[in-house]
């Protein structure tokens, strides 16, 4: 699914971060380990994906011990004015 102003892998993951909800907070890896379920993907395709939508405005951003958790900025309706 392409949603206007994202390239496909940053729609697919605003899509997963989405219907995790707007409180919910996801790592790199567990959109990673989602991802590669379904498709070949590096861990660090996801990551720098994630890092250029925190770069947009799109995903907030943490620091953990385990590494980067992201939230979504804005919801999925509010794609559709952006782009």
């Amino acid at each position: 699914m392409r949603v206007r102003g994202f390239g496909e892998l940053e729609a697919v993951i605003m899509e997963r971060v989405w219907d995790y909800g707007p409180e919910a907070s996801m790592t790199v890896r567990e959109i990673f380990e989602e991802l590669a379920a379904e498709r070949q993907i590096a861990y660090t395709t996801v990551m720098s994906t994630m890092d250029n939508l925190h770069t947009k405005g799109w995903l907030a951003r943490e620091r953990a011990t385990v590494g980067p958790i992201a939230t979504g900025q804005h919801c999925r309706a509010s794609s559709t004015r952006h782009g």
